[in-house]
């Protein structure tokens, strides 16, 4: 089938060939053209112009100028959910609402739902910190790249060599592909500098978790290892840490952010997972990481004849993979890029259900990114509990209901009401459900035991 998009001059635009490419082709044959990758001119200034990098579980943020790279880091479960000071959505009720409402009292509504809930410092995501590298001063930024194909940053310099960078996909696996059990995203990211040692290297600590009355965060160094772990709320830690390497002529760093979740001392979780990265190679990890990824593009190819079309869309596609992995969170507003401002993250870095989750998985059926939709469809069915008891103590219903603005946890953050406590959520999100088993045409057996235990 053909047909064309047309300006209102009436002049064709656009003309779309069989917009979905069902050829029967080999994944490299359906790796992105290296003609499509993302590709900006230093300097960059600014964390929010900078080249995208992430596995789903960890994301990072490459930017730089001169001879001074940066890399934001972010990881999705970093969050703090304490409620809002007194807990104020704990006793309000969709039947007071609509009483508010009835009596022109809208005042009272945004004072419950705006002032005293949602304008609090908590619930909130958490950012991660930032890693800054100061360079020998021969090694001047001129360009940075997004690799679609194999998802590595580059940073080229004027003197013709080149920075890299992956956020592992996985773990170094067996050499056969696919798998035969899924991996899960590995929160490791290598960096490979070539020239001179760096002149410096500093991890920065996010000033901003001060607003949330943490204490300061705990720094070290040993051994070739540059750390610092900070204290959240109830009882919870995260740390940070790079560690280096020599290899030939070139600088290995590989960098990790550690909770704990995964042990007792999330310090030696993150020195024992930059001891094994920095052990397996730069290239090891990356023949892992590349068959990850020619899987992802091997899903389905587009052909669009207008370039900048193309262009975004397969970087829309990359953020599927680079954002939205199994066995981790799904994208909230700002996936795992979480702003690198000195800021709180805008918005709570929160998940919105008013149509920013709703759309922003509308598109991965059709295009057969199934494994990143399931990611958000599991992360729903794991918390239906919480839904119930949205449903029961807010709604004062049975069932289970979603609230249109949400932590990690699937608690309600209020927020604009007509949206933020709105019972409608729920049944958006419903057809996402529908979709995914009926694109599918088969049922996975996983996904129902899930859904219907």
């Amino acid at each position: 089938m053909t047909f064309s998009l047309l300006t209102p001059s009436g002049r064709a635009l656009l003309s779309l060939t069989a917009l979905i490419a069902a050829c029967q082709v080999g994944g490299a044959d359906r790796l992105p053209d290296a003609s499509l990758n993302l590709r900006l001119a230093a300097p960059i200034a600014t964390w929010d112009e900078a080249i995208p990098l992430g596995n789903g579980l960890m994301g990072g943020l490459l930017w730089g100028e001169d001879n001074r790279i940066r890399l934001s880091l972010d990881r999705g479960d970093l969050w703090d959910e304490r409620p809002a000071p007194g807990d104020p959505l704990s006793t309000f009720t969709y039947a007071r609402m609509v009483k508010l409402a009835e009596e022109g009292r809208n005042d009272e509504i945004r004072r419950i739902a705006d002032t005293l809930a949602y304008d609090q410092k908590h619930p909130t995501k958490i950012p991660a910190g930032r890693l800054e590298i100061v360079l020998d001063p021969s090694q001047q930024l001129e360009s940075f790249e997004l690799n679609l194909a194999t998802a590595e940053g580059f940073a080229r310099f004027t003197n013709g060599a080149r920075l890299d960078l992956l956020f592992a996909a996985i773990e170094p696996g067996p050499d056969a592909w696919p798998p035969a059990r899924p991996f899960r995203p590995h929160p490791v990211a290598l960096m490979r500098i070539p020239g001179p040692e760096p002149k410096q290297l500093d991890l920065l600590p996010p000033a901003s978790v001060k607003q949330l009355g943490y204490p300061a965060p705990r720094i070290g160094a040993t051994d070739g290892l540059d750390w610092f772990e900070q204290d959240t709320a109830d009882g919870g830690s995260f740390c940070v840490a790079v560690g280096r390497r020599r290899v030939g002529d070139a600088t290995l760093l590989a960098i990790t952010v550690a909770t704990r979740a995964e042990g007792k001392s999330p310090r030696d979780v993150a020195a024992a997972r930059i001891e094994s990265a920095l052990e397996a190679s730069y290239e090891s990890l990356r023949r892992a990481h590349a068959a990850w990824w020619a899987q992802f593009w091997s899903q389905s190819q587009v052909h669009v004849p207008e370039p900048d079309i193309l262009r975004h869309y397969y970087l829309v596609q990359y953020f599927y993979g680079a954002a939205s992995r199994r066995f981790a969170p799904p994208m909230p507003l700002q996936g795992v890029w979480t702003a690198d401002a000195g800021t709180l993250p805008p918005w709570k870095g929160d998940y919105h259900h008013d149509l920013n989750t709703q759309m922003t998985y509308m598109g991965y059926q059709t295009a057969g990114r199934f494994d990143a939709g399931a990611c958000f469809l599991d992360f729903l069915l794991e918390r239906r509990p919480a839904f119930e008891r949205f449903a029961r103590d807010f709604l004062g219903t049975p069932g289970l209901n979603v609230p249109g603005v949400m932590t990690l946890a699937g608690q309600p953050l209020g927020g604009w009401a007509q949206y933020s406590l709105s019972p409608t959520a729920a049944g958006w999100l419903a057809h996402l459900f529908y979709l995914h088993w009926r694109y599918g045409a088969e049922r996975d057996p996983a996904f129902e035991q899930a859904a219907y235990s």
